[in-house]
């Protein structure tokens, strides 16, 4: 599947080769999107819309983006559809992570606890479920969170993703203060 091999394409120097290429396929991906939906096909759905959160992002396609994931999340609840669960956290980080580019900062902060919540579950904080850096997810919490809240809840981040957290969460957790 096209997105779900640009995502992690995303984060490296091919970055703008693959955003180009996710361009040129944005209608198919829709297509591909809205088929997902419809089929009630919540795996699918997520595992999709949590691979192109960065395309959106990166794109200036944010509402866009935080429709599909929105409504591929909604699909698995109203189905009570387990649904994978490692695309069930990378769609809550990226709609998450997408509310903050919209202002919805508490939305945000639901989103990204959820995410972290469903990883610490899973006990599965040394293979990377969101494939992102601990860094990243305390940014994007920090930007969300209200300074009294953050250094509480960054800390438990920093228990659950000790293994591979190192010192960006030291750095991440300096600029929040």
């Amino acid at each position: 599947d096209l997105a779900e091999e640009a995502a992690p394409a995303l984060t490296s120097a091919e970055k703008g080769i693959w955003l180009a290429r996710l361009e040129q396929e944005h209608d198919n991906l829709r297509t591909a999107l809205r088929g997902a939906i419809e089929r009630r096909e919540a795996t699918t759905g997520l595992r999709l819309a949590g691979a192109l959160w960065r395309f959106w992002y990166n794109h200036g396609h944010v509402n866009e983006g935080i429709r599909w994931l929105d409504l591929a999340l909604a699909l698995a609840a109203a189905w009570d559809d387990p649904a994978d669960p490692p695309a069930r956290a990378r769609a809550l980080y990226g709609a998450g992570t997408l509310a903050v580019a919209q202002g919805d900062h508490d939305r945000s902060v639901a989103l990204n606890e959820e995410a972290l919540s469903l990883q610490r579950d899973l006990n599965d904080a040394k293979r990377g479920l969101l494939q992102e850096p601990a860094g990243m997810l305390h940014s994007h919490l920090g930007q969300a969170l209200d300074r009294r809240q953050a250094p509480m809840f960054l800390a438990q981040a920093d228990q659950a993703e000790a293994a591979d957290a190192g010192d960006r969460c030291e750095l991440c957790q300096g600029q929040i203060r």
